[in-house]
């Protein structure tokens, strides 16, 4: 059982899983990420639509894929408070920490289109609401399978009991949306969050 504050993806114990050992090989990830502001400023943001917003958005991820080689960034959706991401990266031994890899494109929004005034905290600007991976090694894809070790959401290690309600209402309001296997996925988070509160009472 995991602990609320550490729901992440572990890719490592994906990888020892699946024997992943030969250094020659490259592995290709593609996620599907939804981003949403993490701490944002109440008054410059009550009437914030990121639609109105695309054109930073766009401009934004072609800094990243100009400055990066071996990762590519597509806008998928822009929602008013969201943004969903395909990020395609090719590696020896795969990455685990998703956020990492949007820091161009969420500096870039922060420092050169001054997102910086939507965020309450300094430096701070995003948070991985919702995260689906696929890997390819070799033309061979394989699916993360359902554990604990890997829930479709990533989030910072450490979060506020703010942002841990703002997502857990987020994981609850959703739950019934998405591909079949999304929601899947979805509910067993539930029951595991659920199991986690019945041992608090």
């Amino acid at each position: 059982m995991y602990s609320i504050n550490k729901i992440k993806v572990d890719v490592d114990k994906f990888m020892e899983y699946n024997d992943f050992k030969d250094g020659d090989m490259m592995l290709k990830q593609i996620f599907i990420l939804r981003v949403g502001l993490k701490s944002p400023k109440a008054d410059a943001t009550a009437n914030l639509d990121f639609r109105n917003l695309h054109e930073d958005i766009s401009k934004a991820s072609e800094t990243s894929n100009n400055k990066h080689g071996y990762k590519k960034l597509r806008i998928l959706e822009v929602t008013q408070k969201s943004i969903q991401l395909e990020l395609e990266i090719q590696t020896e031994n795969g990455v685990s920490n998703i956020g990492r890899e949007l820091s161009t494109f969420s500096r870039a929004l922060y420092n050169n289109f001054n997102w910086a005034r939507f965020s309450s905290v300094p430096n701070r600007l995003f948070m991985v609401t919702e995260s689906e991976e696929k890997r390819e090694l070799y033309n061979e894809t394989v699916s993360v399978g359902e554990s604990e070790e890997a829930v479709p959401y990533y989030v910072e290690p450490y979060i506020t009991d703010e942002e841990m309600l703002r997502l857990i209402n987020f994981i609850v309001s959703f739950q019934n949306k998405g591909e079949p296997e999304t929601i899947k996925r979805r509910k067993v988070t539930i029951r595991n969050i659920k199991k986690l509160l019945e041992e608090c009472m």
